[in-house]
């Protein structure tokens, strides 16, 4: 069992500048984290999913094992990525033996965009690892949502996790002779909470320091608030681009004589001089009801608009 938590039989261990703690009575050794670095050594790859319910706090605990592998203050917020153009920007320019969390690469992603994706990040990886020995760590919440390809052949360890801090690791091998699949009992996971020292609380989304600037910085520079900011940060703008996504879906959806009626009754707005002006036009749609529209599209409502509204446009 790997334990950041002390009993009152256990000793001491400094791992990369974390205080471990050691209790060979029951079974309390960083056993995980000796095992990553034995196969970083032996340029083996690591890519390690972390699976479990929303609120588990799998995210958390995926980012500690990096933190683990890297040593004390050393890995830093930039390897935490959601996309894959942030993960491939870290292949090439990480240095070698420094981990990457790609977390919930399924987040507000369409299924096969983020097969895609992660496919293309595990391959190159497995690639990478004879130049820079990445391990890759993927927090999502089910190993059933990702890729039988992937969970079979591309995947070495499967951590579940139980409550936060505690989990079960396994070894996962794939039969060179057939299709099966095993996996195997490595040992369990016991961590406290990481930077206690500096903050107890186990969650930062009701904290009100979470967001409070001074000076243009953020007060709280405590890891896992920092991780809680990129996110929400990545969440605004994939809400957004799934909002773009929709107002387009809705305007494909609607006929052009419908387009049309929506444009008459705000006609106003990009009428001048008696004139259709389409450039107005098309900003007056996006921003009165949030509908984009091409150029081929806004030309042809304008043809519409000055055959069955002559009288009215030349009056305006």
């Amino acid at each position: 069992m790997e334990t950041m938590e002390r009993t009152d039989t256990s000793k001491i261990y400094n791992y990369h500048g974390w205080q471990t703690y050691i209790d060979a009575d029951r079974g309390y050794y960083p056993y995980f984290s000796n095992t990553i670095q034995e196969r970083l050594n032996q340029k083996k790859v690591n890519n390690i999913v972390v699976v479990g319910e929303p609120g588990d706090g799998k995210s958390y605990l995926g980012t500690d094992i990096c933190r683990i592998i890297e040593g004390y203050g050393n890995f830093s917020i930039d390897q935490v990525v959601f996309t894959y153009s942030d993960y491939m920007d870290l292949v090439l320019h990480l240095e070698p033996r420094k981990p990457i969390c790609f977390d919930e690469p399924s987040f507000a992603m369409g299924k096969r965009t983020w097969f895609d994706e992660l496919q293309r990040a595990l391959v190159l990886t497995i690639e990478s690892q004879r130049f820079k020995q990445h391990p890759l760590i993927i927090p999502i919440c089910n190993a059933d949502l990702l890729d039988k390809t992937i969970r079979t052949h591309l995947i070495q360890f499967k951590v579940v996790v139980h409550d936060r801090g505690k989990a079960t690791v396994y070894r996962t091998h794939s039969s060179q002779f057939d299709e099966k699949f095993y996996h195997s009992f490595l040992c369990d996971l016991d961590y406290d909470l990481f930077d206690n020292d500096i903050c107890d609380k186990d969650s930062c989304l009701d904290c009100e320091l979470l967001n409070v600037q001074c000076d243009g910085d953020y007060v709280c520079q405590v890891f896992r608030a920092r991780y809680e900011r990129k996110k929400a940060s990545v969440q605004e703008h994939r809400y957004e681009q799934a909002r773009e996504l929709s107002q387009k879906t809705e305007a494909k959806s609607l006929t052009i004589e419908q387009l049309e009626n929506l444009c008459y009754s705000i006609k106003d707005t990009f009428i001048i001089d008696g004139k259709v002006n389409v450039n107005k036009l098309m900003m007056a749609m996006q921003e009165k009801y949030g509908i984009q529209l091409s150029n081929t599209k806004a030309y042809n409502i304008r043809a519409m608009l000055l055959e069955h509204h002559a009288e009215i446009l030349k009056a305006v």
